[in-house]
């Protein structure tokens, strides 16, 4: 598949979620580094600028992260708030199950696809996770459950928030 565009940002982390020694090792990002990146509220507007009504679902391995931060951070992103998310994991239950578990690390290596140096970056991670849901297609190709888009979303789509009633709005 062609790749249309891509941009990164680091994020400056909230104060009330400092930059620890364990987060250093797993990354390699400072609080240096990080305290010279845009605030959430900044990247995020800059990535929701990308995006429109009725884009595509967002793919993401453990879509509640990715989904929590956007919706916390929803008035600065209204229109990725809005976009839902096909989440790798509970895809891959139904197309490779049997797994020890359903971790990136265990989908890369049931794929056969290289552990990138750069692990747990946002780059890398996107990459991967975007290698590992195509060869979850492939997989999927011969399922007739999974036969469009829509059946994708019916195993593992997960609605953006945004898009779900607040039941305290009909009273």
């Amino acid at each position: 598949m062609a790749r249309i565009g891509s941009s990164a940002s680091l994020i400056r982390p909230p104060a009330f979620a400092p930059v620890t020694q364990a987060d250093t090792a797993q990354t390699s990002l400072t609080p240096e580094q990080l305290r010279q990146a845009p605030p959430p509220a900044e990247a995020l507007a800059a990535l929701d600028r990308r995006f429109s009504a009725g884009s595509y679902p967002l793919v993401a391995q453990h879509a509640a992260t990715e989904a929590g931060i956007i919706y916390h951070q929803r008035e600065h992103c209204p229109a990725l708030a809005r976009i839902d998310f096909i989440d790798t994991i509970p895809l891959a239950r139904q197309i490779v199950p049997g797994l020890a578990n359903y971790k990136l690390d265990t989908l890369l290596a049931h794929f056969s696809i290289g552990r990138p140096a750069d692990r747990h970056r946002a780059g890398a991670d996107v990459e991967v996770t975007a290698e590992v849901f195509f060869r979850l297609v492939r997989a999927a190709d011969e399922m007739p459950q999974f036969g469009d888009l829509a059946g994708l979303v019916k195993a593992a789509g997960r609605a953006a928030r945004c898009n779900i009633p607040a039941q305290g709005q009909f009273f």
